[in-house]
């Protein structure tokens, strides 16, 4: 990866990840079993928790298929390597702010995952312009 272009974004938005319509094919799951699929997406979580709250929900999508991966998803996981490698010196940091401002942040992706027709929510919180809570998660649903 160290001779490939930094990306942007950490996901392509016109790449869907979808498990229900997915059937990898003999020379894919072969491919697969070649690439070390988990083993990249264990190494990119430990920093979604301690440091890269902008990496969460990229590493939560991609652990919804270890056992259904394929190539294209081992694209999409390279590409979030190109993300990182492109904004490897973001970090956390907190400023000196008299006043201590706490900021609040949240957000909804109302029924976008075919999958499961689930909707997406998170939230942020900043405590002196650094975050010092975060979470993504599926909506929960009455059955």
């Amino acid at each position: 990866m160290e001779d490939y272009d930094p990306v942007s974004t950490p996901l392509d938005n016109n790449q869907k990840l979808i498990t229900e319509t997915h059937q990898p094919s003999k020379h894919e799951i072969d491919y697969m079993k070649t690439v070390p699929y988990q083993e990249a997406i264990g190494s990119i979580l430990y920093a979604t928790q301690v440091s890269r709250p902008d990496l969460f929900f990229a590493v939560g999508a991609f652990s919804r298929f270890n056992n259904n991966s394929s190539k294209s998803y081992w694209i999409a996981v390279k590409r979030l390597f190109r993300y990182i490698k492109g904004t490897i010196i973001y970090k956390l940091e907190y400023t000196r702010d008299i006043e201590g401002c706490l900021e609040g942040f949240s957000d909804a992706e109302w029924v976008s995952d075919s999958d499961d027709r689930k909707s997406t929510t998170g939230y942020l919180f900043k405590y002196q312009g650094g975050p010092i809570s975060w979470k993504t998660r599926k909506t929960k649903t009455n059955k």
